[in-house]
């Protein structure tokens, strides 16, 4: 009767120790499965933001606040190696250059880490249904 209790807890310790999980970044198929077609919200503490991914490889945005807002297009694609990647047109959006990510989806939150380009940041995301923002 001793052996299971003991590795029962040794299975609860072994789980407490090992303190953070590991990183389980998404994939192609998973990242272009969970934006396409779809809208990244953002509801920061001072504004929002909504991205609508286009099928096509387009993306359209919008980023708000009590001071106004702004809207741009863009481009998205999703390379091999599962890295999100972003351009908007608008240059103070990325510095109007391509700025990459890798992602971490978790049901209908996504987060994107910036690895790449000259002015992404990392950022945190509702995934929304199809276009509710009329992007």
């Amino acid at each position: 009767m001793k052996r299971p209790i003991f590795l029962i807890s040794m299975m609860i310790f072994s789980a407490l120790i090992g303190g953070a999980k590991s990183a389980a970044y998404a994939t192609k198929d998973e990242i272009v499965g969970a934006y396409n077609g779809n809208t990244l919200y953002e509801d920061a503490s001072w504004y929002e933001f909504a991205g609508y991914y286009n099928a096509d490889g387009t993306v359209r945005g919008r980023g708000w606040n009590w001071m106004g807002e702004e809207t741009s297009g863009g481009e998205w694609r999703v390379s091999e190696d599962g890295k999100f990647c972003v351009r908007w047109d608008r240059k103070n959006w990325g510095d109007g250059e391509e700025n990459c990510y890798i992602v971490e989806l978790s049901g209908d939150k996504t987060e994107i880490v910036h690895i790449s380009g000259s002015d992404g940041e990392d950022r945190s995301f509702v995934i929304k249904k199809g276009n509710p923002y009329q992007l």
